[in-house]
């Protein structure tokens, strides 16, 4: 995926993987910043069940403002239907 734009962001690194996520060093074009957007696993981006757990965790740490916590700035997808969520 390094190289590739998804939305307005530059992918530009892998920074790591777990059981519910990809995570990307991306440059966000609009506002000259480097934030990190992080995708389902592949296998799981056809889970409707995965899918929703993914947005809850969004909205769960969208709702906290804590210094450990990262903010959220953005969900979404990309054109070919996977979902991402935009953070610090």
């Amino acid at each position: 995926m390094i190289g590739q734009r998804i939305a307005h962001y530059e992918i530009t690194a892998k920074l790591g993987q777990g059981g519910m996520g990809e995570v990307f060093r991306v440059r966000d074009t609009k506002l000259e910043r480097d934030v990190a957007l992080k995708f389902l696993p592949p296998e799981l981006e056809r889970d409707e069940t995965a899918r929703l757990r993914f947005i809850r965790e969004a909205k769960a740490a969208a709702a906290i403002d804590h210094p450990y916590i990262c903010s959220i700035y953005e969900v979404g997808q990309t054109d070919e239907g996977a979902d991402y969520i935009a953070m610090e």
